[in-house]
């Protein structure tokens, strides 16, 4: 343990949840202590000494600070990938981005750390006292990485031959059928092959995926190959990797090019993951060529190109020449800032926008405009909603006489940060609170607030860390579409679920533990009957009760109009499911359009 001088103050620094109920046991002598995620601040609420959160000490400076380095960073990374000509640009794309998470956090956690020293940490069995910021950096650093809640890809499979010989069996079989290879049956991607399926569509739709490593490679493909004899229009095949020594080599120089020494510890710590990550995508390169050769799809839909298999089936479909529709499985909007628009430009990439794209299927105006911003050169296709907000919402009876708000958010765990545009978990906790007293003074009013356990916040870190009160509800049950059809207005910071309630014809306040950030451009004035909006946000807390009660008066039992929604969402006349399909059979998609 490193000495530290008497008169300083020393700050005990605590990440996990399992570390904040080690500290209340052993009681080890410091001055205060430094929550990093909720959880931990919740379970140390009594212990007797200052506890901060990241708020007291991570501002919207901060956040700025990060993004200024990850830029200088970016620059040099870029040119690095450029030159380098033996890795695929799948492989590119995942190291890219995983790069980027790990960097982020380090930089976050560096601007986290400033001026809160020394530090007590606890290491194994122990706790490491030191007065040296890097020191402290390093060790939390180990820590954020232990529980790193993304799972590695599988790259091996015992039973490889089997599963390579089983799957081309089954793309013999379906050679000469006409075929739309979709990256998965996530999010809205079950909904289109169902539509398929509905309109008796000769097109068969199958999905690829990555070696789990156990029998369900073996089971997967053999579902599959029997549903193709029993003219089944859907499938699943499994893809095994083969890692190269060489591709090792080429992502570890990558790496090493890194020169910032902050940046520099995040990749320390996540190193095993990034490499392994890109290896094993531009591994899954030859297996995937063999089944797309044979089957030749008429197109491949994706709604992630960020990573994983998705990225690699891209990249072999255009050396193939299948082109790939990119669809976007969120919510993107136009910047209007140059700190937002860099921040945002890592959101969009593999999402709305990729350089392994054909082109972008563009769900909304927002998204037109964002696409438009972010890569003006990528061929757009405009559709309604198809992998968000392609649900349809119900009437629901009255909610015994009371208006009802809907919260829904989400927040970006350590591994996980986007500096600027999400909130952390403490923005995430702090909007929260003042939500909950602001609608506590809203007469006849109740408030949902419907959350996804994520790490480092959980239901019942929640319940601790808001105030008592039943006007609000903590809501895991049921489904989001039931509750919003029950809602009168939603709030939420940056959130897929915005432009859902605008499709459904519900209004958005924005509002979160920041003001620094707005998803849409608000209004910001108080409506009434005759002048309303489909967006809001307060210009201060202080504004946040009364705007909520005028837009409840004014909206509440009345759906926001086509006028009120120019802009927001397409008119009946953009194509949808069925006719994106028929164009496909007819004429093709990305060509044509």
């Amino acid at each position: 343990m490193n000495k530290v001088s008497d008169n300083k103050m020393i700050t005990a620094i605590i990440y996990h949840q399992s570390d904040a109920i080690r500290f209340l046991k052993e009681r080890p002598a410091v001055t205060r202590i430094l929550a990093l995620t909720p959880d931990a601040r919740a379970v140390l609420l009594d212990v007797g000494i200052p506890v901060l959160s990241t708020l007291d000490v991570y501002t919207d400076y901060s956040h700025l600070r990060v993004l200024g380095r990850i830029r200088r960073w970016e620059r040099d990374f870029q040119n690095v990938l450029k030159q380098e000509k033996g890795l695929g640009l799948a492989a590119k794309e995942t190291l890219r981005a995983n790069v980027y998470l790990s960097i982020a956090c380090a930089a976050r956690l560096w601007e986290t750390l400033k001026e809160t020293g020394p530090w007590l940490i606890p290491v194994s069995e122990q706790w490491i006292t030191t007065d040296k910021q890097m020191e402290a950096h390093i060790l939390l650093l180990e820590k954020i990485a232990k529980y790193n809640p993304r799972p590695m890809m599988i790259a091996k499979q015992p039973l490889a031959v089997l599963v390579q010989w089983i799957n081309q069996c089954v793309a013999k079989m379906l050679a000469n059928r006409p075929s739309l290879l979709l990256t998965n049956y996530g999010y809205g991607m079950e909904s289109v092959a169902e539509k398929i399926t509905s309109m008796k569509s000769p097109l068969y739709t199958f999905t690829i995926q990555n070696t789990t490593g156990n029998w369900k490679d073996i089971a997967i493909p053999l579902w599959t190959l029997w549903k193709a004899i029993r003219k089944s229009n859907t499938g699943v095949l499994i893809v095994v990797p083969q890692i190269l020594s060489q591709t090792v080599s080429r992502v570890e120089k990558i790496l090493g090019s890194i020169t910032d020494p902050i940046l520099q510890c995040g990749i320390n710590d996540f190193q095993q993951f990034i490499i392994h990550e890109a290896v094993v995508v531009d591994g899954l390169k030859q297996d995937l060529k063999k089944i797309i050769t044979i089957m030749d799809p008429k197109h491949i839909w994706a709604n992630y190109l960020k990573w994983d298999s998705d990225a690699a089936l891209a990249e072999v479909g255009r050396h193939c020449n299948v082109e790939t529709l990119l669809i976007s499985h969120g919510t993107h909007t136009p910047m209007d800032s140059a700190c937002a628009s860099y921040a945002y430009r890592e959101q969009v990439e593999g999402v709305l926008v990729s350089p392994l794209a054909d082109a972008t299927l563009v769900q909304s105006p927002h998204a037109e405009a964002a696409a438009k911003q972010f890569a003006p050169s990528l061929k757009r296709i405009r559709s309604h909603p198809i992998m968000w907000g392609y649900r349809k919402i119900y009437d629901c009876p009255p909610n015994d006489g009371k208006r009802l708000i809907l919260h829904t958010g989400t927040y970006k765990y350590w591994y996980g940060t986007k500096p600027w545009i999400f909130e952390t978990g403490d923005e995430f906790v702090k909007g929260l609170n003042s939500l909950v007293v602001a609608t506590k003074q809203l007469e006849n009013t109740k408030l949902i607030i419907r959350v996804r356990p994520m790490f480092g916040c959980s239901i019942s870190t929640l319940e601790k860390l808001l105030p008592e009160s039943d006007h609000y509800e903590i809501k895991t049950s049921g489904t989001f579409l039931e509750d919003l059809g029950k809602a009168d207005v939603l709030v939420s910071w940056a959130s897929t679920t915005i432009e859902e309630a605008l499709h459904a014809r519900k209004p958005v306040l924005l509002w979160g533990g920041s003001m620094r950030y707005y998803h849409l451009t608000p209004r910001k004035t108080y409506p009434t009957a005759e002048d309303r909006s489909a967006v809001y946000a307060p210009e201060t807390e202080d504004d946040l009760a009364p705007l909520l009660a005028s837009i409840l008066n004014v909206h509440a039992g009345r759906p926001l109009t086509n006028s009120e929604l120019h802009g927001h969402i397409w008119p009946p006349n953009i194509p949808d499911v069925p006719e994106l399909i028929d164009q496909l059979n007819e004429t093709g998609l990305i060509n044509s359009s």
